[in-house]
């Protein structure tokens, strides 16, 4: 009788485990996760897993960045660089990984094979990777990055905030099954947004130099939300470029200067403010020009907390 019942007990055990389903290398089991997104065009869509991914396309730094910080890299095929400078020091930390200096085409991609593709919006313009909703449909989930927009808060887009940023990295950690390490980013992020040192308003401008072009980050980039949130109001314009005069006469107190690459390019972009044309604004009588990568201030990702720790510690002087 005694026999009879192991039996029984052992048969109904089996059953139980097989009802269990089969599980994926994170233990996630058969279930979709499913997160908000948007395609090229801002049209809001969801992204969905049935898997964590094990062979992503990243295209862009700060993405292939914040899968790092997940702990994410081992996952990671191939990563296509918005930073060629970065290219060598990313190698080390994806030794597995494919790197390209120049955008894919969709051919290209294809032959990668990827489960995921992660990217700034601009390369899944058609001529390239082609929208997310065409990958989607061929069962590859791809996922534009939150605030990597051309003119992102334009048109059907979302706003690019902070929150925006902090929505990106919980994204990732739950469709890559990497949610504890992403809450300790956010938790991260949290303190430095918490900090109750008081700031004095002050007049703050981020710009550009482009060539022959000055451009003005306005409030509906993270820039406008970081220097609200410290207490300051940013200079902004209703179009994005101005005129060499109306930069002579901006009331700045703080200015924060966006460059791309290096040493070399940022001290080039400084140099633009030595021009005796700008003397006459406070923040160049004063010295309160800051250099700001551009990585740092648009879609940073995982790096967001030392983005605001950094024009928080620059308006504190």
């Amino acid at each position: 009788m005694v026999k009879k019942l192991l039996s029984i007990m052992l048969v109904f055990l089996c059953l139980l485990c097989s009802a269990c389903g089969p599980q994926d290398a994170a233990g996630r089991g058969e279930g979709v996760t499913s997160v908000a997104n948007y395609n090229f065009f801002g049209e809001p869509i969801n992204v969905e897993v049935k898997q964590v991914p094990q062979k992503i396309l990243v295209c862009g730094n700060s993405g292939a960045k914040t899968l790092l910080a997940l702990g994410a890299g081992e996952q990671i095929a191939a990563v296509v660089l918005t930073d060629a400078g970065e290219r060598e020091a990313l190698q080390k930390q994806l030794p597995q990984a494919k790197i390209y200096t120049q955008p894919l085409q969709l051919e290209a991609a294809t032959l990668l094979a990827p489960d995921f593709i992660l990217g700034w919006r601009r390369y899944f313009a058609d001529n390239q990777l082609g929208d997310t909703t065409s990958w989607i449909a061929k069962g590859v989930p791809a996922y534009i990055q939150d605030a990597s927009g051309p003119i992102p808060a334009k048109g059907k887009f979302p706003a690019c905030t902070i929150a925006s940023e902090q929505k990106f990295i919980r994204n990732m950690g739950l469709l890559l099954d990497k949610q504890q390490k992403a809450e300790e980013l956010l938790r991260e992020i949290d303190v430095e947004l918490q900090v109750k040192k008081p700031l004095k308003p002050q007049k703050v401008l981020f710009v550009e130099f482009l060539g022959g072009n000055i451009e003005v980050f306005g409030n509906d980039l993270l820039s406008g939300d970081i220097v609200r949130h410290f207490g300051s109001s940013l200079i902004s314009y209703s179009a994005p470029f101005i005129s060499q005069e109306e930069l002579m006469n901006m009331p700045a107190e703080k200015i924060f200067v966006v460059y791309h690459g290096g040493e070399v390019q940022k001290n080039s972009a400084l140099a633009q403010l030595a021009n005796p044309l700008y003397q006459h604004i406070p923040a160049v009588q004063q010295g309160k020009i800051y250099p700001i990568n551009y990585n740092e201030i648009v879609a940073p990702g995982c790096n967001l907390v030392q983005t605001l720790r950094y024009i928080r510690q620059c308006l504190e002087i």
